[in-house]
């Protein structure tokens, strides 16, 4: 009796399609910073688009604008006229799958303190963010008002 082929090129081609959707199909658009003046601090902010069937988590981010780059949280605490943005620092962030994780004002951010070059619109600077699967991604973050 002739064994039929096709079980095994099913087998195959699946685990051909789940080792094609890595982390490193991370899709990260719409970069763009704060402007600031030397010693003070900026902010940045993009998305992260997790098209992949794996999790990844974003583990920290360097710039070299900057003496200390961290990530952040912005979240209100507090309640009536006793509220205020508190910044949480972020051990890490996770990309869950098939999911976009947008950093925004107010929200998920890369913090800049103690700026060792001012920012002004129209400037741009390289940001390098390390991913736990995807590993390095280099970005161009062009500095805008909000």
């Amino acid at each position: 009796m002739k064994k039929k082929p096709v079980p095994i090129l099913i087998m195959c081609l699946f685990v051909f399609l789940l080792s094609s959707c890595s982390a490193s199909e991370l899709e990260i658009t719409e970069a763009w910073g704060r402007p600031g003046d030397i010693g003070g601090n900026s902010a940045a902010y993009f998305s992260i688009r997790n098209p992949s069937l794996q999790k990844d988590s974003l583990l920290k981010a360097d710039a070299d604008i900057a003496r200390a780059v961290e990530l952040h949280l912005s979240k209100m605490s507090g309640e009536g006229e006793n509220q205020q943005m508190e910044m949480i620092p972020q051990e890490f962030v996770d990309i869950p799958i098939l999911n976009t994780v947008v950093f925004k004002p107010g929200g998920l951010h890369v913090m800049f303190i103690d700026l060792n070059q001012p920012l002004k619109p129209g400037d741009s600077y390289t940001l390098t963010l390390t991913f736990q699967n995807a590993g390095e991604i280099q970005l161009d973050v062009d500095v805008r008002e909000p």
